[in-house]
């Protein structure tokens, strides 16, 4: 039930669904690309969100996140291509990031 509220977007649901416990529900929150949802979304446990959160593009973000441990969210920061984000990524020890 949670997920639809935030599917909705309404700004005073989305700033208390930022921090739900259920995945789903802070993904769709994530991909109302909200500058203070992505300044708490950044920092996620769960790679699928901080990868939705690098694909917003927002250089602030795209310079945590290509220190990301996860693959998946270092992939999306280089196919976003900056040019200094590729050149350190060029070198990334997983094949699927370079």
């Amino acid at each position: 039930m949670r997920e639809v509220v935030a599917s909705i977007g309404r700004d005073k649901d989305l700033d208390v669904l930022v921090n739900d416990p259920e995945r789903d529900v802070r993904l769709q929150v994530a991909e109302w690309g909200r500058d203070k949802d992505a300044d708490v979304l950044v920092n996620d446990s769960d790679p699928c969100i901080r990868e939705e959160i690098a694909r917003q593009g927002r250089p602030r973000h795209l310079d945590l996140l290509i220190d990301d441990p996860d693959y998946s969210v270092r992939s999306m920061v280089a196919f976003l291509g900056r040019d200094k984000d590729l050149d350190r990524l060029v070198a990334d020890p997983d094949w699927r990031v370079r």
